[in-house]
């Protein structure tokens, strides 16, 4: 994928301009930001992708190796409900902010599907003990 784009991507501008570069904004892009300033911290060149368990930048082979190994910060079954809170090393914040690169996701219950992410494994860690407590209250 080229991290270009046409000057003509933008070509129903709504009459807005980009709050980052003030390119033409699109109906639908939403944020006040133009198509390339949207995408733009999902580009490698323009963004650090890959960090390990500590939070700490790490390049994509790194990762790989590390990505290899036992994963799970948590694992607790609650019935039929399965509380999942793993390291994933990628970062997940599309819109900026501290990388968000573990997760939990519950599975099963009526809170199936429900995730939440996380910058760091102490924060990880707490929110994995609140969807168990959840599920608990919830299942009871």
């Amino acid at each position: 994928m080229s991290s270009r784009m046409s000057d003509n991507a933008d070509a129903d501008t709504g009459g807005q301009s980009c709050e980052r570069c003030g390119r033409p904004t699109g109906p639908t892009y939403g944020a006040n930001l133009c198509s390339l300033c949207l995408i733009a911290p999902f580009l490698p060149e323009h963004r650090q992708l890959y960090y390990d368990r500590a939070g700490r930048p790490v390049s994509q082979e790194q990762w790989s190796d590390l990505y290899r190994q036992e994963r799970h910060i948590g694992l607790d079954r609650i019935g039929e409900v399965e509380v999942s809170t793993v390291w994933m090393g990628l970062d997940h914040a599309i819109m900026g902010g501290p990388p968000l690169i573990f997760e939990t996701m519950i599975f099963g219950g009526p809170d199936d599907r429900e995730m939440e992410r996380y910058s760091t494994e102490v924060a990880a860690r707490a929110g994995h003990d609140r969807w168990v407590a959840r599920q608990r209250h919830l299942l009871a």
